[in-house]
């Protein structure tokens, strides 16, 4: 999987079409876990998350990335915040979320000051990236050492007990996240955020 660079943001800007199919392909799952974590009731998760894409793919063309770090994720969090707030306005009548909390979290949306909400948006959105840039290196590690990569960096386990689990030393553990991580930041690199 490739992610999202800013040649691939600038092709899709201009309308090439495979473009702004791969960053949409990229974001879906994202905006689909999103909206199911933040109780969208399931029939609904689709349609809004297309609804979204089509805020998205309209915008695009005006959108100038500032150069700030978390420009581009935070222009993609208020398309995705103001879709939401007119879904829920729209369908106020009709839906009834699994709890209040749920309710009065998306009523923060408005607020001109950085929420709870948004900073989980953007520590979900930290994560969904992490987790993309993890499956395009893993191809290139042997299993073994990716493992030691993920029980120390995920999983939190020290590495000398990760050494004893998988039958390594502590120094080949030690240097499995060092070269794991390494390509991660390579690979890092150009990203739009």
């Amino acid at each position: 999987m490739a992610l999202t660079r800013n040649s691939l943001l600038f092709k899709a800007k201009s309308g090439d079409e495979a473009s702004w199919k791969h960053l949409a392909d990229l974001y879906r799952p994202f905006l689909v876990g999103w909206l199911r974590h933040h109780e969208v009731p399931p029939q609904d998760v689709d349609d809004l998350t297309q609804e979204i894409l089509l805020s998205v793919v309209k915008s695009l063309p005006a959108y100038e990335h500032n150069g700030n770090q978390g420009a581009f994720r935070a222009w993609l969090r208020t398309i995705v915040l103001k879709r939401v707030i007119d879904y829920r306005r729209s369908r106020r009548s009709r839906v009834r979320f699994a709890s209040k909390e749920a309710g009065l979290a998306l009523e923060e949306l408005v607020s001109p000051h950085q929420s709870e909400l948004e900073l989980v948006w953007e520590r979900e959105h930290d994560h969904y990236v992490v987790l993309c840039l993890l499956e395009l290196v893993r191809h290139q590690f042997e299993p073994i050492t990716f493992q030691a990569f993920r029980r120390q960096a995920f999983d939190g386990i020290r590495p000398s007990q990760v050494a004893e689990e998988l039958g390594l030393s502590v120094k080949a553990v030690y240097a499995a996240k060092s070269r794991v991580m390494r390509l991660v930041r390579e690979r890092a690199a150009g990203l739009i955020n």
